[in-house]
Parts: C-alpha cells; sequence; structure tokens
C-alpha cells in the first residue's frame, strides 16, 4: 500500500512539474524584444525597437557602444506605456561631437522597466556601421578586416596587407602586445570620402583632401583608396592605431615628432615632398627645435618639415639605440611621465639631448648649448631590425617618390579622444592661385610700361 502512494505521489509531482515548466515556456515565449539596426550614415545610425511584455512597461531605452570606446551610451525610446508597443530611436552622427566612423562596430541592446519597477535589458548584438550609399565587401584577416566597394580587390587587398605588415613589425618594434582589432574602411574617391568624414571648416574642406585618418579607440582607419600610395597610408594610419593601443588616453600627450614620426618610419613609400623640404630646411639651418613640436605646425611648409624631420628623428633613436629605449619610452608616457621624464628614464636624455646628438649624426649645425646626459643606453651597431628598408635612404636622396601628404587631425573634430593623425594634402587650388597671382603681376607691370 506504501509503495502505491509512493508511485502516485511520485505521478502527480511530475505532472505538477510538467504543467509549470510547460507554463513558464509559454509566458517566456510571450516575453520578447527586437531591435534592427539601420545605418543612416552621415545622418545617424536607427534603431527599431519591438517589444511584446508580459506586463505594461512603463520606460524603455536603447544602450550602445562604440567598441574600442569605454564609454557606454543610451538613449529613451518615446511610446505610451503598454505590454506592447514598436519604436524607433534615431542617434544622430552628423555632429562633431556624436561623429562615429563608418565601419565602427557597435554592441547594442534594449532596456525595459515594467509598471512595478523591474528593469530588464536583452542580449547584447553587434552591428557595423556602414555608409549605405554603396554595397560593401567585407575582408578578415587575422587582427584586422576591411571593407571596400566597387570591385577594388586587388586595392583592398594591397592595403590589407600592408596594415598587417605594419601591425606586425611596428608592433613588435613599438612592445605593443594586444593589438586590439583594426577596422579599414576604403573609399574610391575623393567625393566619395570627403562625405564620410566628421564635419570641417570650410577653409580645410575646400582646400584640403584627406587620404586616411585614424579613429582613436574604435580602431577604424578610413582610407582613400584612389591614391596610387594607398598601402603607405595604410602603414601610417595604422602606426596611429598602434600607438593608441599602446597608450590609450595617454596618446593626448605623444609630441607630434613622435607619433608622426613613427607612422612615417613604417611607411613603405616616403615623401619626396617632405624629403624635399627637409632637405633644404637642413641647408638653410632653419629646422624646426624638437621643443616646439608638441602639436602640428600652422605653416603648410613647416608641416611638411615637420614629417620629414621627425622621421629622421625616430629613424636615428630606432637606428642607434634599437627597440627596447623605445618601448620604455612608450610605457614611461603610457604612465604619465612628462616627455623629457620619459626620455631620461629611457634613453639618459631629455629633448634637447635628443636633439644634439641627432643634429650632430645628420651634420646640422649643433645648439648653442652641448647637453649633458647621462651614461645610458649604449648606442648599438647599424640596426638589425629590417624597418621597412628606411635605414640606408641618404639623407640628401631627392629621387621624386610620390605618396600621401601630411597628416594631421581633423579641425574642430573629434577631439584627440576620437581620432589620432590623418593624411592630407592640398589640392590643385593652391597651385591655380598661384598662377593666377603670377598673371595678373604681369598684367599690373605691362599697364605700368
Amino acid at each position: 500500500m506504501r509503495s502505491l502512494l509512493h508511485i502516485l505521489a511520485a505521478a502527480l509531482l511530475a505532472a505538477a512539474l510538467a504543467h509549470s515548466t510547460a507554463g513558464t515556456a509559454s509566458a517566456h515565449e510571450a516575453q520578447h524584444f527586437t531591435v534592427h539596426p539601420n545605418s543612416e550614415f552621415p545622418d545617424g545610425l536607427r534603431f527599431d525597437v519591438a517589444v511584446d511584455w508580459h506586463a505594461e512597461v512603463t520606460e524603455a531605452r536603447v544602450r550602445y557602444r562604440v567598441l574600442g570606446e569605454q564609454v557606454s551610451r543610451y538613449d529613451p525610446l518615446e511610446f505610451e506605456p503598454a505590454r506592447k508597443f514598436t519604436a524607433d530611436l534615431l542617434v544622430r552622427t552628423d555632429t562633431a561631437q556624436r561623429y562615429i566612423p563608418p565601419g565602427a562596430e557597435i554592441e547594442f541592446s534594449v532596456e525595459v522597466t515594467d509598471a512595478s519597477g523591474v528593469v530588464t535589458e536583452s542580449e547584447p548584438q553587434r552591428f557595423v556601421f556602414l555608409d549605405p550609399r554603396f554595397e560593401w565587401t567585407r575582408i578578415d584577416a587575422p587582427g584586422v578586416y576591411l571593407h571596400y566597394y566597387g570591385g577594388q580587390e586587388g586595392r583592398a587587398l594591397r592595403s590589407l596587407e600592408a596594415a598587417q605588415e605594419a601591425l606586425e613589425r611596428m608592433g613588435d618594434l613599438m612592445g605593443v602586445e594586444d593589438r586590439g582589432t583594426l577596422r579599414l574602411t576604403v573609399y574610391n574617391g575623393i567625393a566619395d570620402m570627403r562625405r564620410a568624414l566628421p564635419p570641417r571648416s570650410v577653409v580645410q574642406e575646400s582646400v584640403l583632401v584627406t587620404e586616411g585618418v585614424s579613429f582613436g579607440d574604435t580602431g577604424v582607419v578610413l582610407l582613400l583608396g584612389g591614391n596610387p600610395e594607398v598601402e603607405g597610408v595604410a602603414a601610417h594610419e595604422t602606426v596611429h592605431f598602434l600607438m593608441r593601443r599602446a597608450l590609450g588616453r595617454g596618446a593626448g600627450i605623444v609630441p607630434v615628432w613622435l607619433n608622426e614620426g613613427l607612422a612615417e618610419y613604417a611607411n613603405p613609400s616616403p615623401s619626396f615632398s617632405f624629403q624635399n623640404v627637409f632637405s633644404r630646411r637642413l641647408y638653410d639651418n632653419t629646422l624646426l627645435p624638437l621643443t616646439s613640436l608638441t602639436s602640428a605646425p600652422g605653416r603648410p611648409e613647416d608641416a611638411l618639415l615637420m614629417y620629414g624631420q621627425s622621421e629622421s628623428v625616430v629613424t636615428y633613436m630606432i637606428e642607434t639605440y634599437g627597440a627596447e629605449p623605445l618601448q620604455a619610452l612608450l610605457d614611461r608616457l603610457g604612465a604619465g611621465d612628462t616627455v623629457d621624464e620619459a626620455l631620461t628614464a629611457a634613453y639618459g636624455f631629455d629633448r634637447t639631448g635628443l636633439e644634439h646628438e641627432w643634429r650632430t649624426s645628420i651634420g646640422a649645425p649643433p645648439l648653442a648649448a652641448t647637453p649633458s646626459r647621462s651614461a645610458l643606453p649604449t648606442p648599438i651597431p647599424r640596426p638589425t631590425l629590417a624597418p621597412f628598408g628606411f635605414g640606408d635612404t641618404p639623407i640628401f636622396d631627392e629621387t621624386p617618390r610620390p605618396r600621401p601628404a601630411p597628416t594631421q587631425q581633423p579641425e574642430s573634430a573629434p577631439s584627440q579622444e576620437q581620432a589620432s593623425g590623418g593624411c592630407t594634402r592640398a589640392e590643385d587650388g593652391w597651385d591655380a592661385a598661384i598662377l593666377a597671382s603670377v598673371v595678373l603681376l604681369g598684367l599690373l607691370w605691362r599697364r605700368r610700361r
């Protein structure tokens, strides 16, 4: 009898559990969120949301963050309290402060609060924010992926290979172990890419052509694929990405001569215009002191000089002392040291001492006062690093080598926290202006006669 009672009790318990489980599953099926992201670049990113919940929802919001960035953002949805509703949210990206570069990867979720105050968040999803004007093709490789359009696969593969090589060689040289994910977005032409850039001043928009720009923690690099030296730009901008990975927010204090010097050191196509201005200013004894190259110069010729001079300084540092002091320098900068403190700890001299040694190595007139320095580190023989073959390039080599022109921050947007570095060049408008001036002077001279 007792056994029969046990059997009946077990059967009733099983039935009860089955009913409870079925009820839970049914309730769960009636509770869900659906979120569809849609790119409306450059205006914004739209989220279409559908909610079907077991209780009345009084508040709802979309949470999102750009991968790589530390800050998570959220915006509320507008709707009438209900169990079931749809809503949409447009996140504006058309201002300097809210700009998100095309190619950025975005993680998002929806969060609801019901009438009893219980908060529930959906599972996060990911979405690549791209320019909807084009049909994009994606290529994946270790540590990097690239988006391109218009059937330019050969150009895209060359850019990808240049970025991969720079990631490996310069990452090892700089001691960057955690390299994250590099995201390359390649535009075919100037007009296509100009619309994809952050808002800029009218003067910059009409005069400069951006050939490449790296957007900080997002890991996004925009490239002008129509540039014949796009591989050089890819390598250059990859170094800016690595600098950000190495120093994080500390990258903002890196002086321009070090940041751009390393980027140009990685460039497999050295600029004739940079080298030409550097050679002439060396001959004229009008080089810029390193202490003045904390940020990019304002004068166009000084900007060109900055690239050639910075590459020369960084090449001297690497070829003379090797990789270890450079890594120590970056470590100290990342720890919050000033530039002079970090240089002294890593090399035994500050910027004045570095400039004295570098000037001596290239035959430039020495500084007025010879600085003192410690005995560390000991110079090493010619490099064994094989850094893209720059070591044997003569200082006065004026063989034309066309390549992407100077790098500078996008004016007024985004901040150093968002972007670091970009390659730009002057359009033909400058040449036209000069020609017009010459013609006008000729006409005035004839009238005076």
